[in-house]
């Protein structure tokens, strides 16, 4: 018992975000150009999928393959920055589930997903909390790609233990960044590195009786 799929999809997005700041003086609004920030983001994302499924005697496999070009622009006015990226990426996801014996199914699968950051993050516009905190955007911050591998026991039907691994490349995070001459200091989010994560999950449902 087989099945194949394939498809396509293709996404747009035009963001044009503008913010102007005034200054009340003698009764007259008055722009305030150092703290005026205009932001134009585009992306395109063009995606491919292959899926697999199938089942042969005891064991079950599912695998599927996706593959996404992304091209994006960020143009800030002020402060005065461009970037613009184009990559191809591949994802695959891979399932299968052997049946070792009535009272066991095993499961192995792996995984590859993409975290994407928000608009804001990219926007190098500086906001300002108040005299010595302030925060920005980064239009150079690059998604970050989620490796996830994992291995489950699913005992009498009922109980299930699983253990993962999760690899992050291009992790991304806030990192603080102060001036020790004037005491100020300013939030963005920049790419840091691997990261690291081991989970080990028990689901064990109890069944409450009157």
């Amino acid at each position: 018992d087989t099945r194949l799929n394939l498809g396509w999809k293709s996404s747009q997005v035009n963001s044009d975000n503008q913010i102007v700041f005034s200054q009340l003086r003698n009764d007259s609004s008055i722009n305030v150009p150092q703290l005026t920030d205009h932001f134009v983001y585009t992306e395109r994302v063009d995606a491919g999928y292959l899926e697999f499924e199938g089942k042969f005697k005891n064991t079950n496999i599912t695998a599927s393959l996706r593959g996404e070009r992304t091209h994006f622009t960020a143009e800030s006015i002020n402060p005065s920055r461009h970037a613009d990226s184009n990559y191809f990426s591949l994802f695959p996801n891979v399932q299968l589930s052997q049946q070792i014996d009535k009272n066991n199914l095993l499961t192995l699968s792996y995984s590859r997903t993409i975290g994407r950051p928000n608009y804001q993050d990219l926007n190098p516009f500086v906001s300002y909390v108040d005299d010595f905190f302030s925060s920005t955007g980064n239009p150079f911050l690059r998604p970050d790609f989620i490796n996830t591998y994992r291995i489950s026991d699913f005992i009498a039907d009922k109980y299930r233990v699983s253990f993962s691994t999760i690899i992050t490349n291009n992790y991304y995070q806030t990192i603080f960044d102060q001036n020790n001459a004037t005491a100020q200091y300013i939030t963005t989010k920049a790419n840091l590195g691997t990261r690291y994560q081991y989970m080990i999950e028990f689901n064990l449902p109890l069944d409450l009786t009157a």
